[in-house]
């Protein structure tokens, strides 16, 4: 099955090229018949864009047929098509989101790589659309067209014609929503014009960052939809922009429930998991962690049954790839996902994606530096807090984020002998040496912070002789 999906990956991708091939040299054979047809507008960019326009809407009804299990939805489309005069906005996650966009709207004009303008034919035409490419990469022609290009933006307006821009400036590299640049909020107070808001999701699950073939065979629902209209008010100044720029950066979180903290961290445990993750599941699941991984399974997912309402809303610390982020998400009414690895992350997102669950909230950063402005029914950690040395400011950390009646699951290293060996295989294997727990340690600082134990015990290795090298943990926040 692995090797039909990689055959049709393949295939899809061929044949996508092919025909883009192809219509590099059917642009040039109507060259003239292009250049004659301009003589007949007034605005010739208009002409020019109507054929991007329509040659993408092509591209979009062919990839539709040739990529199984695909499905494009395009919502609001009326509301999309009249869009004039206006600065469009858009989160970023694929190659394939400017183009969706341009093929749902004739009057659009955007930003692109110097580089584009330079592709034989095809590149002709986007010049002649109006497109905007980039300044200061080293070409003199095309800095002087940017110049010229952004002189003319007014003109643009007057037009009716709209400019699209990806305030993220680049492509996510896993679905997370990354921070806003300023340069549309400021064009959008300059001159006055509204911001149109639009979300595209799934582009990334098709064709990935840093991959050359589509990812086919799979269920998948592209979507692009308007989720809002902003009409910028007339105060002037860095503040108004920055206001403006975060109260839409916070609808585009809502919608998408994706957030890179700000602050990236570093150091050896981010370096390995992020090396990690792409392996990650397959590794956890080998029978070298099954000793660990099936006992640790069992007791959470069975706690879990008894805790978890329609309601509530969990917050996980140390998520990872979502082994038990997908176990719990179908059963409450919002997850907030906490990890240090961005990559981690990213696979999470593509699960998330692929079993079309939208009540998870990812969030990238260091559950101590990351600020929450919600209390929680549920906190939960599984092997991971042991990677957070301050116990101290971790659990009153925990204590100040639950809610009245929280219940606290966690699993994590358990202090014992044995353990030992196994922290120091860590240490040469990450890089750093993990913290573990003994049973009365943990009672002191859950007490300390407000909770009652309900059940504590440790499993994974245990026998008469022995105590088991993981601590389970379920507690209650006090009254």
């Amino acid at each position: 099955m692995i090797y039909f999906k990689q055959f049709v990956d393949l295939l899809v991708t061929l044949i996508d090229w092919v025909y883009f091939s192809l219509s590099i040299v059917l642009l040039f054979a109507l060259f003239p018949l292009f250049l004659l047809l301009s003589l007949f507008y007034k605005n010739r960019e208009i002409l020019f864009q109507n054929i991007v326009h329509y040659y993408l809407r092509s591209f979009f009804f062919v990839l539709k047929i040739i990529v199984p299990r695909l499905k494009i939805y395009i919502h609001n489309l009326q509301e999309i098509k009249n869009i004039r005069s206006s600065i469009v906005i858009s989160n970023h996650i694929s190659y394939l989101d400017p183009l969706l966009i341009l093929s749902t709207n004739k009057r659009l004009v955007t930003i692109l790589r110097g580089k584009h303008i330079r592709i034989p034919a095809f590149g002709w035409l986007l010049n002649k659309a109006g497109y905007i490419p980039i300044a200061g990469e080293g070409k003199d022609d095309v800095d002087t067209l940017f110049i010229e290009r952004v002189s003319k933006i007014n003109e643009l307006f007057l037009k009716g014609q709209n400019i699209l821009i990806f305030p993220e400036g680049t492509r996510s590299r896993n679905g997370n929503l990354g921070e806003f640049k300023k340069q549309a909020f400021k064009l959008a107070k300059k001159y006055n014009v509204p911001l149109e808001l639009l979300l595209i999701k799934n582009t990334d699950v098709l064709f990935k960052k840093g991959k050359f073939l589509y990812n086919t065979c799979i269920k998948n629902k592209i979507e692009l939809k308007k989720i809002g209209r902003v009409v910028p008010d007339h105060q002037h100044g860095t503040a108004a922009v920055k206001e403006l720029m975060d109260n839409i950066y916070r609808v585009y979180l809502d919608e998408t429930g994706r957030k890179n903290h700000s602050e990236k961290e570093t150091g050896p445990v981010v370096t390995f998991y992020n090396d990690l993750a792409d392996d990650y599941d397959k590794e956890q699941d080998s029978s070298v962690f099954a000793f660990v991984r099936e006992p640790e399974k069992e007791i959470i997912l069975n706690n879990l049954k008894k805790v978890l309402k329609k309601e509530f809303s969990v917050l996980e610390i140390g998520a990872g790839t979502g082994r038990f982020t997908l176990e719990i998400a179908p059963y409450v009414k919002k997850v907030v996902a906490v990890d240090i690895s961005e990559n981690m992350l990213g696979k999470l997102s593509e699960k998330l994606r692929e079993k079309n669950i939208s009540n998870v909230t990812l969030i990238n950063g260091n559950f101590l530096r990351v600020d929450f402005s919600e209390k929680f029914d549920i906190i939960a950690s599984f092997s991971a807090i042991e990677y957070i040395k301050d116990a101290a400011a971790l659990y009153k950390k925990i204590g100040a984020l639950a809610g009245p009646e929280c219940k606290l699951i966690i699993t994590t290293a358990h202090n014992t002998f044995l353990r030992l060996f196994g922290r120091l295989g860590n240490y040469f294997r990450q890089k750093i040496y993990m913290k573990a727990y003994r049973k009365n340690e943990m009672k002191k600082l859950l007490e300390e912070n407000g909770f009652e134990i309900e059940n504590m015990t440790d499993i994974c290795l245990k026998n008469s002789f022995i105590r088991g090298i993981l601590l389970f943990v379920l507690a209650n926040k006090k009254q």
